[in-house]
Protein backbone atom coordinates (compact mmCIF):
# COMPACT_ATOMS: atom_id res chain seq x y z
CA UNK A 1 0.00 0.00 0.00
CA UNK A 2 1.12 3.54 -0.72
CA UNK A 3 -0.63 6.60 0.72
CA UNK A 4 0.53 9.86 -0.83
CA UNK A 5 -0.53 13.31 0.32
CA UNK A 6 -1.72 15.42 -2.62
CA UNK A 7 -1.09 18.84 -1.07
CA UNK A 8 2.16 19.27 -2.98
CA UNK A 9 0.82 17.65 -6.16
CA UNK A 10 -2.25 19.67 -7.02
CA UNK A 11 -2.70 22.16 -4.24
CA UNK A 12 -6.28 21.11 -3.60
CA UNK A 13 -5.95 19.02 -0.44
CA UNK A 14 -7.07 19.93 3.03
CA UNK A 15 -5.49 17.38 5.35
CA UNK A 16 -4.27 13.78 5.43
CA UNK A 17 -7.44 11.65 5.57
CA UNK A 18 -8.07 9.16 8.31
CA UNK A 19 -8.72 6.12 6.14
CA UNK A 20 -11.33 3.99 7.90
CA UNK A 21 -13.81 1.35 6.84
CA UNK A 22 -14.97 0.44 3.32
CA UNK A 23 -14.40 2.73 0.38
CA UNK A 24 -17.36 4.33 -1.37
CA UNK A 25 -17.85 6.76 -4.19
CA UNK A 26 -17.89 10.39 -3.18
CA UNK A 27 -21.23 12.04 -2.53
CA UNK A 28 -20.03 15.63 -2.52
CA UNK A 29 -17.68 17.90 -4.41
CA UNK A 30 -15.00 17.71 -1.73
CA UNK A 31 -11.48 17.66 -3.08
CA UNK A 32 -9.13 14.70 -3.09
CA UNK A 33 -6.29 14.71 -0.58
CA UNK A 34 -4.70 11.27 -0.73
CA UNK A 35 -3.89 8.36 -3.02
CA UNK A 36 -4.07 4.63 -2.40
CA UNK A 37 -1.90 2.51 -4.69
CA UNK A 38 -2.52 -1.24 -5.10
CA UNK A 39 -4.59 -1.28 -1.95
CA UNK A 40 -8.09 -1.90 -3.27
CA UNK A 41 -8.67 -5.35 -4.80
CA UNK A 42 -10.92 -6.34 -7.67
CA UNK A 43 -13.72 -7.57 -5.39
CA UNK A 44 -15.99 -4.53 -5.49
CA UNK A 45 -13.97 -2.28 -7.81
CA UNK A 46 -16.53 -2.47 -10.62
CA UNK A 47 -19.45 -1.66 -8.35
CA UNK A 48 -17.57 1.42 -7.19
CA UNK A 49 -16.51 2.44 -10.72
CA UNK A 50 -20.09 2.09 -11.97
CA UNK A 51 -20.97 5.15 -9.88
CA UNK A 52 -18.95 7.41 -12.21
CA UNK A 53 -20.28 8.95 -15.43
CA UNK A 54 -16.93 8.45 -17.16
CA UNK A 55 -16.41 4.76 -16.40
CA UNK A 56 -15.14 2.72 -19.36
CA UNK A 57 -14.71 -1.03 -19.88
CA UNK A 58 -10.94 -0.55 -19.88
CA UNK A 59 -11.22 0.74 -16.32
CA UNK A 60 -13.25 -2.21 -15.01
CA UNK A 61 -11.60 -5.12 -13.25
CA UNK A 62 -13.66 -7.62 -15.26
CA UNK A 63 -12.36 -6.45 -18.64
CA UNK A 64 -8.86 -5.17 -17.81
CA UNK A 65 -7.92 -8.34 -15.90
CA UNK A 66 -9.06 -10.46 -18.85
CA UNK A 67 -7.24 -8.28 -21.36
CA UNK A 68 -3.91 -7.81 -19.57
CA UNK A 69 -3.88 -10.34 -16.73
CA UNK A 70 -4.60 -9.42 -13.12
CA UNK A 71 -0.92 -9.60 -12.15
CA UNK A 72 -0.08 -6.85 -14.66
CA UNK A 73 -2.62 -4.34 -13.36
CA UNK A 74 -1.81 -1.60 -10.86
CA UNK A 75 -4.72 0.16 -9.13
CA UNK A 76 -4.93 3.72 -7.90
CA UNK A 77 -7.70 5.52 -6.01
CA UNK A 78 -7.92 9.15 -4.96
CA UNK A 79 -9.81 9.49 -1.70
CA UNK A 80 -11.19 12.15 0.60
CA UNK A 81 -11.82 10.62 3.98
CA UNK A 82 -13.64 7.40 3.10
CA UNK A 83 -14.92 8.72 -0.24
CA UNK A 84 -13.47 7.82 -3.63
CA UNK A 85 -13.28 10.80 -5.97
CA UNK A 86 -11.19 9.35 -8.83
CA UNK A 87 -9.53 6.09 -9.84
CA UNK A 88 -7.47 4.31 -12.46
CA UNK A 89 -6.33 0.85 -13.50
CA UNK A 90 -2.92 0.95 -15.17
CA UNK A 91 -1.41 -1.95 -17.12
CA UNK A 92 2.29 -2.43 -16.31
CA UNK A 93 4.06 -4.04 -19.26
CA UNK A 94 7.72 -4.96 -18.92
CA UNK A 95 10.20 -7.32 -20.53
CA UNK A 96 12.14 -10.16 -18.84
CA UNK A 97 15.11 -8.80 -16.95
CA UNK A 98 13.77 -5.22 -16.77
CA UNK A 99 11.85 -3.66 -13.90
CA UNK A 100 10.94 -0.59 -15.96
CA UNK A 101 8.70 -0.56 -18.99
CA UNK A 102 5.36 0.77 -20.18
CA UNK A 103 2.63 1.97 -17.82
CA UNK A 104 -0.50 2.09 -19.97
CA UNK A 105 -3.67 3.88 -18.84
CA UNK A 106 -6.50 3.49 -21.34
CA UNK A 107 -9.95 5.04 -20.96
CA UNK A 108 -9.18 6.72 -17.65
CA UNK A 109 -8.83 7.93 -15.04
CA UNK A 110 -12.48 8.13 -14.02
CA UNK A 111 -13.28 11.29 -12.04
CA UNK A 112 -16.85 12.44 -12.86
CA UNK A 113 -19.12 11.04 -10.16
CA UNK A 114 -22.76 10.54 -11.17
CA UNK A 115 -24.93 13.33 -9.78
CA UNK A 116 -21.97 15.55 -8.81
CA UNK A 117 -20.85 18.60 -10.79
CA UNK A 118 -17.53 17.79 -12.53
CA UNK A 119 -14.47 19.41 -10.92
CA UNK A 120 -11.58 19.44 -13.43
CA UNK A 121 -9.14 19.84 -10.54
CA UNK A 122 -9.84 16.22 -9.67
CA UNK A 123 -8.68 15.12 -13.12
CA UNK A 124 -5.53 17.22 -12.85
CA UNK A 125 -4.82 15.82 -9.38
CA UNK A 126 -5.37 12.26 -10.60
CA UNK A 127 -3.01 12.72 -13.57
CA UNK A 128 -0.33 14.26 -11.38
CA UNK A 129 -0.61 11.41 -8.87
CA UNK A 130 -0.42 8.85 -11.69
CA UNK A 131 2.64 10.55 -13.18
CA UNK A 132 4.34 10.72 -9.78
CA UNK A 133 3.72 7.03 -9.05
CA UNK A 134 4.49 5.45 -12.42
CA UNK A 135 7.04 7.84 -13.95
CA UNK A 136 8.90 9.36 -10.99
CA UNK A 137 8.65 6.57 -8.44
CA UNK A 138 8.77 3.49 -10.70
CA UNK A 139 10.56 4.86 -13.77
CA UNK A 140 8.05 3.64 -16.35
CA UNK A 141 7.16 5.28 -19.62
CA UNK A 142 3.57 6.43 -19.00
CA UNK A 143 1.00 6.50 -21.82
CA UNK A 144 -2.53 7.80 -21.25
CA UNK A 145 -5.35 7.33 -23.78
CA UNK A 146 -8.28 9.38 -22.44
CA UNK A 147 -11.83 8.05 -22.56
CA UNK A 148 -13.62 9.08 -25.72
CA UNK A 149 -16.22 11.81 -25.14
CA UNK A 150 -17.41 14.69 -27.37
CA UNK A 151 -17.40 17.21 -24.54
CA UNK A 152 -14.75 16.08 -22.07
CA UNK A 153 -12.05 14.68 -24.38
CA UNK A 154 -10.80 18.18 -25.39
CA UNK A 155 -10.75 19.29 -21.74
CA UNK A 156 -8.78 16.24 -20.63
CA UNK A 157 -6.36 16.61 -23.55
CA UNK A 158 -5.66 20.23 -22.64
CA UNK A 159 -4.97 19.30 -19.01
CA UNK A 160 -2.63 16.49 -20.06
CA UNK A 161 -0.70 18.91 -22.23
CA UNK A 162 -0.60 21.43 -19.38
CA UNK A 163 0.93 18.71 -17.20
CA UNK A 164 3.76 18.17 -19.69
CA UNK A 165 2.37 15.19 -21.63
CA UNK A 166 2.86 15.17 -25.38
CA UNK A 167 0.74 13.51 -28.05
CA UNK A 168 2.30 10.53 -29.78
CA UNK A 169 2.38 9.97 -33.53
CA UNK A 170 -0.88 10.07 -35.51
CA UNK A 171 -3.23 7.19 -34.81
CA UNK A 172 -4.33 4.79 -37.58
CA UNK A 173 -7.83 5.02 -36.05
CA UNK A 174 -8.21 8.82 -35.76
CA UNK A 175 -11.95 9.37 -35.41
CA UNK A 176 -14.81 8.36 -33.13
CA UNK A 177 -18.47 8.61 -34.12
CA UNK A 178 -21.08 9.86 -31.62
CA UNK A 179 -24.85 10.06 -32.05
CA UNK A 180 -26.49 12.84 -30.03
CA UNK A 181 -29.15 11.24 -27.82
CA UNK A 182 -30.27 14.53 -26.33
CA UNK A 183 -32.61 15.47 -29.18
CA UNK A 184 -36.17 14.37 -29.92
CA UNK A 185 -37.21 11.81 -32.54
CA UNK A 186 -38.10 14.39 -35.19
CA UNK A 187 -34.77 16.19 -34.93
CA UNK A 188 -32.96 12.84 -34.92
CA UNK A 189 -34.65 11.86 -38.16
CA UNK A 190 -33.84 15.22 -39.74
CA UNK A 191 -30.23 14.87 -38.61
CA UNK A 192 -29.74 11.64 -40.57
CA UNK A 193 -27.99 11.65 -43.91
CA UNK A 194 -30.47 11.51 -46.79
CA UNK A 195 -29.21 8.13 -47.97
CA UNK A 196 -29.41 6.77 -44.41
CA UNK A 197 -33.08 7.86 -44.14
CA UNK A 198 -33.86 6.19 -47.45
CA UNK A 199 -32.36 2.88 -46.31
CA UNK A 200 -34.13 3.18 -42.96
CA UNK A 201 -37.52 3.53 -44.68
CA UNK A 202 -36.79 0.37 -46.67
CA UNK A 203 -35.85 -1.48 -43.49
CA UNK A 204 -38.96 -0.35 -41.62
CA UNK A 205 -41.12 -1.76 -44.44
CA UNK A 206 -40.03 -5.27 -43.46
CA UNK A 207 -41.62 -7.08 -40.54
CA UNK A 208 -38.68 -6.91 -38.15
CA UNK A 209 -38.94 -7.59 -34.43
CA UNK A 210 -36.19 -6.08 -32.26
CA UNK A 211 -35.35 -7.01 -28.67
CA UNK A 212 -32.80 -5.92 -26.06
CA UNK A 213 -31.62 -8.33 -23.36
CA UNK A 214 -28.67 -9.90 -21.59
CA UNK A 215 -29.61 -13.57 -21.31
CA UNK A 216 -27.22 -16.37 -22.21
CA UNK A 217 -29.47 -17.24 -25.16
CA UNK A 218 -29.23 -13.65 -26.46
CA UNK A 219 -25.45 -13.79 -26.20
CA UNK A 220 -25.22 -17.14 -27.99
CA UNK A 221 -27.37 -15.87 -30.85
CA UNK A 222 -25.31 -12.70 -31.10
CA UNK A 223 -21.96 -14.53 -31.07
CA UNK A 224 -23.25 -16.65 -33.95
CA UNK A 225 -24.19 -13.51 -35.93
CA UNK A 226 -20.83 -11.93 -35.13
CA UNK A 227 -18.99 -15.01 -36.40
CA UNK A 228 -21.14 -14.99 -39.55
CA UNK A 229 -20.26 -11.34 -40.20
CA UNK A 230 -16.54 -11.95 -39.77
CA UNK A 231 -16.62 -14.94 -42.11
CA UNK A 232 -18.50 -13.00 -44.76
CA UNK A 233 -16.27 -9.93 -44.49
CA UNK A 234 -13.13 -12.02 -43.90
CA UNK A 235 -12.40 -10.01 -40.77
CA UNK A 236 -9.74 -11.21 -38.36
CA UNK A 237 -9.84 -10.00 -34.75
CA UNK A 238 -8.85 -11.08 -31.24
CA UNK A 239 -12.21 -12.70 -30.52
CA UNK A 240 -13.26 -10.20 -27.83
CA UNK A 241 -16.92 -10.88 -28.61
CA UNK A 242 -16.41 -14.32 -27.08
CA UNK A 243 -15.75 -12.60 -23.74
CA UNK A 244 -19.32 -11.25 -23.54
CA UNK A 245 -20.76 -14.09 -21.41
CA UNK A 246 -17.88 -13.89 -18.95
CA UNK A 247 -18.20 -10.09 -18.70
CA UNK A 248 -21.94 -10.44 -18.12
CA UNK A 249 -21.28 -12.77 -15.20
CA UNK A 250 -18.55 -10.63 -13.64
CA UNK A 251 -19.84 -7.07 -14.02
CA UNK A 252 -22.48 -5.34 -11.88
CA UNK A 253 -25.92 -5.09 -13.57
CA UNK A 254 -25.48 -1.49 -14.72
CA UNK A 255 -22.33 -2.36 -16.70
CA UNK A 256 -23.30 -5.70 -18.18
CA UNK A 257 -23.27 -5.91 -21.98
CA UNK A 258 -26.70 -5.68 -23.58
CA UNK A 259 -27.62 -7.54 -26.77
CA UNK A 260 -29.93 -6.01 -29.37
CA UNK A 261 -31.27 -8.53 -31.89
CA UNK A 262 -33.35 -7.99 -35.00
CA UNK A 263 -35.55 -10.95 -36.00
CA UNK A 264 -37.20 -11.62 -39.34
CA UNK A 265 -39.82 -14.37 -39.35
CA UNK A 266 -38.46 -15.67 -36.09
CA UNK A 267 -34.83 -15.82 -37.19
CA UNK A 268 -32.12 -13.44 -35.89
CA UNK A 269 -30.64 -11.52 -38.83
CA UNK A 270 -28.69 -8.68 -37.18
CA UNK A 271 -27.38 -7.84 -33.75
CA UNK A 272 -25.36 -5.37 -31.70
CA UNK A 273 -23.62 -5.68 -28.36
CA UNK A 274 -23.70 -2.43 -26.40
CA UNK A 275 -22.94 -1.21 -22.89
CA UNK A 276 -24.42 1.72 -20.98
CA UNK A 277 -21.30 3.15 -19.36
CA UNK A 278 -22.12 6.31 -17.44
CA UNK A 279 -23.33 9.07 -19.74
CA UNK A 280 -22.34 7.19 -22.92
CA UNK A 281 -23.87 4.12 -24.52
CA UNK A 282 -21.11 2.32 -26.40
CA UNK A 283 -21.40 0.02 -29.39
CA UNK A 284 -19.04 -2.89 -28.77
CA UNK A 285 -19.56 -5.41 -31.58
CA UNK A 286 -21.92 -6.09 -34.45
CA UNK A 287 -23.17 -9.18 -36.18
CA UNK A 288 -25.39 -10.19 -39.09
CA UNK A 289 -26.10 -12.93 -41.58
CA UNK A 290 -26.51 -12.60 -45.33
CA UNK A 291 -30.23 -11.84 -45.05
CA UNK A 292 -29.41 -8.52 -43.42
CA UNK A 293 -28.24 -7.12 -46.73
CA UNK A 294 -31.61 -7.29 -48.49
CA UNK A 295 -33.59 -6.42 -45.35
CA UNK A 296 -31.42 -3.43 -44.36
CA UNK A 297 -31.86 -4.79 -40.84
CA UNK A 298 -28.84 -2.90 -39.53
CA UNK A 299 -30.60 0.40 -40.21
CA UNK A 300 -33.76 -0.61 -38.36
CA UNK A 301 -31.71 -2.05 -35.49
CA UNK A 302 -29.65 1.10 -34.94
CA UNK A 303 -32.66 3.40 -35.24
CA UNK A 304 -34.55 1.31 -32.68
CA UNK A 305 -31.53 1.42 -30.36
CA UNK A 306 -31.28 5.21 -30.60
CA UNK A 307 -34.94 5.59 -29.64
CA UNK A 308 -34.49 3.18 -26.74
CA UNK A 309 -31.24 4.71 -25.48
CA UNK A 310 -32.63 8.24 -25.60
CA UNK A 311 -35.01 7.31 -22.80
CA UNK A 312 -32.36 5.75 -20.56
CA UNK A 313 -30.45 8.88 -19.58
CA UNK A 314 -27.47 8.52 -21.91
CA UNK A 315 -26.25 11.69 -23.62
CA UNK A 316 -24.27 10.08 -26.44
CA UNK A 317 -24.15 6.82 -28.40
CA UNK A 318 -20.57 5.90 -29.26
CA UNK A 319 -20.50 3.97 -32.55
CA UNK A 320 -16.80 3.22 -32.27
CA UNK A 321 -13.84 4.22 -34.37
CA UNK A 322 -12.89 4.09 -38.01
CA UNK A 323 -14.01 0.98 -39.84
CA UNK A 324 -12.05 -1.20 -42.21
CA UNK A 325 -14.45 -0.59 -45.09
CA UNK A 326 -15.66 2.65 -46.61
CA UNK A 327 -19.21 1.30 -46.55
CA UNK A 328 -19.17 1.05 -42.75
CA UNK A 329 -17.64 4.51 -42.45
CA UNK A 330 -20.47 5.93 -44.56
CA UNK A 331 -22.99 4.04 -42.40
CA UNK A 332 -21.59 5.65 -39.24
CA UNK A 333 -21.31 9.13 -40.73
CA UNK A 334 -24.89 8.94 -41.98
CA UNK A 335 -26.20 7.85 -38.59
CA UNK A 336 -24.23 10.51 -36.70
CA UNK A 337 -25.75 13.07 -39.05
CA UNK A 338 -25.74 16.82 -38.56
CA UNK A 339 -26.48 16.80 -34.83
CA UNK A 340 -23.87 14.24 -33.77
CA UNK A 341 -20.12 14.55 -33.42
CA UNK A 342 -17.11 13.02 -35.13
CA UNK A 343 -14.21 13.61 -32.74
CA UNK A 344 -10.49 12.99 -32.72
CA UNK A 345 -9.83 9.79 -30.82
CA UNK A 346 -7.22 7.16 -29.92
CA UNK A 347 -4.68 9.86 -29.16
CA UNK A 348 -1.96 8.64 -26.79
CA UNK A 349 -0.34 11.16 -24.41
CA UNK A 350 3.03 10.24 -22.92
CA UNK A 351 5.56 11.14 -20.24
CA UNK A 352 8.79 9.26 -19.74
CA UNK A 353 10.22 8.27 -16.37
CA UNK A 354 13.48 6.71 -17.57
CA UNK A 355 15.46 5.93 -20.71
CA UNK A 356 14.95 2.20 -20.11
CA UNK A 357 11.20 2.58 -19.73
CA UNK A 358 11.00 4.60 -22.92
CA UNK A 359 13.09 2.07 -24.85
CA UNK A 360 10.85 -0.82 -23.74
CA UNK A 361 7.71 1.19 -24.53
CA UNK A 362 8.90 2.12 -28.03
CA UNK A 363 9.66 -1.52 -28.74
CA UNK A 364 6.13 -2.50 -27.65
CA UNK A 365 4.53 0.22 -29.74
CA UNK A 366 6.56 -0.96 -32.72
CA UNK A 367 5.19 -4.47 -32.26
CA UNK A 368 1.66 -3.08 -31.93
CA UNK A 369 2.04 -1.07 -35.15
CA UNK A 370 3.33 -4.13 -37.01
CA UNK A 371 0.40 -6.21 -35.72
CA UNK A 372 -2.13 -3.57 -36.82
CA UNK A 373 -0.53 -3.46 -40.28
CA UNK A 374 -0.71 -7.24 -40.51
CA UNK A 375 -4.39 -7.27 -39.45
CA UNK A 376 -5.13 -4.58 -42.03
CA UNK A 377 -3.58 -6.76 -44.72
CA UNK A 378 -5.62 -9.76 -43.56
CA UNK A 379 -8.83 -7.73 -43.62
CA UNK A 380 -8.11 -6.01 -46.94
Amino acid sequence: MSVVNLDHLAGIGQEEPAFRGPLRANTSARRATAVLVDEHGAGDWDTLAAGFDDVSYDQTAAFSDLRWGEDRISRMLLVQGDDVVAGARVAILTQPGFSQGLAYLRGGPFWRRHGVAPDPRLYRAAIEAIRTEYCVRRGHHLVVTPRFHPEFSPLEASMLEAEGFRARRASPDPHRYFVNLGIDRERQMESLDQGWRRNLRKALAHDLEITLGDSEADMERFIGLNASLKRRKRFHDQGHALLLPELARALPPSLRPQIALAYHRGQPVAGAAIVLAGDVAQYLFGGSDGAMLKLNAGYALQWWLIERLSGLGCQWYDLGGESLSEGLRQFKRGLVGREGRIVEANVDYERSGSATGRMIAEMMFGVRAAKRFYMKLLNA
